[in-house]
Formats: structure tokens, C-alpha cells, sequence
């Protein structure tokens, strides 16, 4: 009891956090590579986590009104409002809340970062190869993408192929290949029939490994409006599911169990540079071009950027989820600048559906503070409240709680490490009041 109230304690304190939080934000991603950036920095969308933008995104409109101001403190670099960077220089993956950032000569002490390296680069006209290798170690299983407790493991091999959308290259596609144990849960479970689905890249299985294909879109755009037709990652929540977009290792309830992995459909986004909306269809939840009993379901969205400090979005998916039923989930974000290295992210989710009267309801709260670009800390709280028979087996609607601590550690631009410490604790906990230790390593290329 006495450590439930402690954790109560530490919630209310960090919900209310932001709220005493310092104005200034010069330099921050500059500085802070290695920690998720705050809604100050740049022109981001809702799309996903963070952005409707494929990795490498070379649109220079990204940085209106922020690349004219410089950060005085360090090497004079720009303010840092990319999500794109120049043409082969930028990492891999390069989004706001990319635990890994890139470095880009940054430097701050002892801390020098470099530039990320890419084996590919892009062409002039944009088209672009490149991804990661994600290898990590757990001495205890939390239920969510890690399958080999107590050894190591090899958790995505991610290749792509893309070639993104900006105010020069109005049409592009991307392509994402994915092999290791995060593999059979990124596959195309939603498909056809239900319970046994087939097709895509259900039959690439090696035991606890396999093969996925999470993406496969076209997509016709102009910097700040895009529209995408295929199969991509779901536009829900804060955390994504590439490893290079996350700070921590282990994942939350909510984006395992209450969030699909992704949708098939249409779907765009409309913005003047700090606000936009979403609005899309799709054939269901977790399909490849199939749908499970007809599911069809709308998604509508927003982004508002509030003053210099603070994001929020909101997006909600209505209808036929196909596998899961009919009903709804609402995703709502919000993100804070608090002093010039730290920020604070809440998000709520709430979801119904049909499919075994489906209720869940989550609030998960992060608090990140970064050293120094090579180094950042983080902690993160989840309460997750559900009715899934899938992990509450008595029939109840009960509560779970997890408590994460990490730390990233980025020797040069294109490698982060990730330890961290977990405590779970309610109804879905595989091992309650037991510390999970979780380590890995991405390395970008």
C-alpha cells in the first residue's frame, strides 16, 4: 500500500508538472538529441506519433520560422526545428520523439556527438535505403513484443524504401520490412478469417521470430498536406512501434493491447504549418487490402500547437474494427516544453468495443531530462484499466499499474543504449511487485 500511494503521489505531481514549467526553449533539440523533443521545436504533425513524414523527410518547409534563430550557447547550429535535415546527413529515422535524434555535430561539455552516418543516403531525387538493428536482454517477461526472457534477443531488423513527399517531390511511397521477435506482432493479424488470418505476412514465422511488412503506402503531398493510400502504422498515441521512435525499451498496455498496430485505407492530413486536421477510412483494424466481417472505420483527428511551450492532439477512430468489433478509441496527447532540458508528455486513451464488451481506459505520463546530448534520463507511469479477456481472464474490469525508469546513452549519432527498470503491479502483471531489468542497443544505418 505504501508504495501504491507513493506512485499516486508521483502521478498527481507529474500531471501537474507542466504547469510551473520555464518559458524558454532556444536550442532545446539542439541540445537534446537524446530525449523525446517538446512541442516547441518545429513543425510536426498528429500522423502516428508524431508525423504523417516518412524517415528522412527532406522538406525544407519544416523549417520556417525557426531556422532563422540560432542557439548562442554551443556551436551556433540552428534552433533545430527539423524533421529533415539536409539530403544524406540526417539519421535514419529522424522524428520529434526519436529517442535516438540525430546527432548532427551537436555538442555540449564532453559530449560530441558527430554526424549520423548512413550507409545508402538518398538520391537527388529523394529516394532513400536505410534502417536499424535493435538487439536487447529482459530477465523477465512483461507480456508486450519481448519473447525470450532471460536471454538476449534480436527484436527488429528494419529495412525501408521510400522516397517522401515535400514541397518538391509532390508524389512518393514508402516501404518498411521488419525481422526479429517484434516481427509476429507487427504482422497483419487483422486479416481474414478471424482467429486464423492468412495472406500478407501472416506465414512468415521462424518460432518466436518472423518476417513482417508493417508498411506498403503511396502517398501525394506538398510539405504541410499529405494524403496516404495503403497499408501504415496506426495514428494513435505518443509511443510508436519502431524502436528509433521511442526513449524506452519496454512498452505500455495501451500500445499493445489498445491501440492497433496498423490500418489499411486512406487517410490525410491538412495543416498550415502549426495546426492540422486528420481525417481518414480504413478497412479495419491490424489488415493487409483485407477486412475481417466488412470492418470499416472512419479516423478523425487534430493537432493544436498552444503558444511556444505546448502540443495537443486528438485522435479518434469510429465504426466496424473488423477483428475487434465495432466502436470507438480516442487517443489524446499532450506535450510540454517545462525548462530548457526537460519536457512532460500525457496521454488518455479510451476505447469500446463490441468484441467481448471491450472496455479499456488508460492514462500513461512521461517526464524527460536530458544531461547532455549523449545522455538523457526518463521515467514513465501507466494505469491501464480493462475488461480484455486476453489478460484479465476472472471476467472484471481491473486495474494495472507499471512504472518504468531508463536512461539513453548515445556513444555517437548513430547508437543508443537503453537500460531501464520496471515495476508491474494489478490484474494483467505476469510477475507483480517483481523489478524488471531491461536493456538494448539500435544502431542505425
Amino acid at each position: 500500500m505504501r508504495i501504491q500511494k507513493l506512485v499516486y503521489a508521483i502521478a498527481i505531481a507529474l500531471s501537474i508538472s507542466p504547469l510551473f514549467g520555464q518559458t524558454d526553449t532556444s536550442s532545446w533539440q539542439t541540445e537534446n538529441p537524446s530525449i523525446p523533443a517538446p512541442p516547441a521545436i518545429g513543425t510536426t504533425s498528429i500522423f502516428s506519433n508524431t508525423s504523417l513524414k516518412t524517415p528522412n523527410d527532406t522538406d525544407d518547409s519544416a523549417n520556417l520560422g525557426s531556422a532563422v534563430a540560432q542557439d548562442q550557447d554551443d556551436e551556433n547550429v540552428p534552433l533545430a526545428p527539423n524533421l529533415s535535415g539536409q539530403v544524406g546527413s540526417e539519421p535514419p529515422l529522424s522524428v520529434p520523439s526519436n529517442a535516438i535524434n540525430g546527432g548532427n555535430g551537436r555538442s555540449r561539455g564532453r559530449c560530441n556527438l558527430g554526424c549520423p552516418k548512413s550507409l545508402f543516403g538518398r538520391t537527388a531525387g529523394g529516394l532513400g535505403v536505410g534502417g536499424w538493428v535493435e538487439t536487447g536482454f529482459q530477465n523477465r517477461s512483461d507480456r508486450m513484443f519481448n519473447e525470450l526472457p532471460g536471454k538476449f534477443e534480436v527484436d527488429q531488423v528494419w529495412l525501408y524504401l521510400d522516397k517522401p513527399t515535400s514541397c518538391r517531390n509532390r508524389f512518393g511511397f514508402h516501404l518498411d520490412a521488419v525481422y526479429g521477435v517484434d516481427g509476429q506482432d507487427l504482422q497483419a493479424f487483422g486479416n481474414p478469417p478471424a482467429g486464423n488470418p492468412v495472406g500478407w505476412d501472416n506465414s512468415w514465422d521462424h518460432g518466436v521470430y518472423g518476417w513482417a511488412l508493417p508498411q506498403a503506402y503511396v502517398e501525394v503531398g506538398n510539405g504541410r498536406s499529405t494524403v496516404r493510400a495503403g497499408k501504415f502504422l496506426a495514428p494513435f498515441g505518443y509511443e510508436g512501434l519502431p524502436a528509433t521512435d521511442n526513449f524506452f525499451y519496454s512498452h505500455t498496455y495501451t500500445r499493445y493491447f489498445t491501440e492497433p498496430v496498423s490500418q489499411t485505407g486512406v487517410v490525410g492530413e491538412f495543416g498550415n504549418g502549426c495546426n492540422s486536421v486528420l481525417l481518414g477510412a480504413t478497412a479495419g483494424w491490424d489488415t493487409a487490402f483485407k477486412n475481417t466481417d466488412h470492418g470499416f472505420n472512419g479516423i478523425v483527428g487534430f493537432q493544436l500547437r498552444l503558444g511556444n511551450n505546448l502540443r495537443l492532439n486528438a485522435t479518434s477512430a469510429i465504426g466496424d474494427m473488423g477483428l475487434r468489433g465495432s466502436g470507438s478509441l480516442t487517443s489524446i496527447v499532450m506535450e510540454a516544453c517545462m525548462t530548457r532540458y526537460s519536457s512532460f508528455v500525457s496521454q488518455m486513451d479510451v476505447l469500446d468495443l463490441s468484441i467481448g464488451s471491450a472496455n479499456e481506459i488508460s492514462w500513461i505520463n512521461y517526464f524527460f531530462y536530458s544531461i547532455n546530448p549523449c545522455l538523457g534520463l526518463g521515467t514513465r507511469l501507466e494505469w491501464w484499466k480493462s475488461n480484455n479477456p486476453l489478460v484479465i481472464t476472472d471476467g472484471t474490469t481491473s486495474s494495472t499499474w507499471d512504472w518504468t525508469m531508463g536512461i539513453n546513452y548515445r556513444p555517437n549519432a548513430n547508437v543508443v543504449i537503453r537500460p531501464e527498470l520496471r515495476y508491474d503491479w494489478g490484474a494483467a502483471a505476469l510477475s507483480p511487485g517483481a523489478t524488471i531489468f531491461a536493456v538494448d542497443a539500435i544502431v542505425t544505418f
